[in-house]
C-alpha cells in the first residue's frame, strides 16, 4: 500500500502536476512516516512547489500591483 502512492506521486511528478504528487507523498508519509524510500523525488516536488509559488507570486505582484 505504502509504495502505491509513492509510485503515484512520482508518476505525478513525471506528469508535472506537483501539488497531486505532494498530496500521494503526504499520504505515504501519514502511513510510513520514518520511511526514506522516495523521499528524495517528495523533496524536490516540495522544492519546486515553493518556487513555483513564489514565481507566481512575484508575476502577480508585478502585474497587478504596480
Amino acid at each position: 500500500m505504502l509504495g502505491c502512492f509513492k509510485q503515484v506521486g512520482k508518476v505525478y511528478f513525471e506528469l508535472v502536476d506537483y501539488l497531486e504528487a505532494e498530496q500521494a507523498f503526504g499520504l505515504a508519509r501519514q502511513i510510513m512516516p520514518y520511511s526514506l524510500e522516495g523521499m528524495d523525488v517528495y523533496s524536490t516536488v516540495l522544492y519546486v512547489s515553493l518556487y513555483y509559488i513564489s514565481s507566481v507570486s512575484v508575476i502577480y505582484h508585478v502585474l497587478y500591483r504596480q
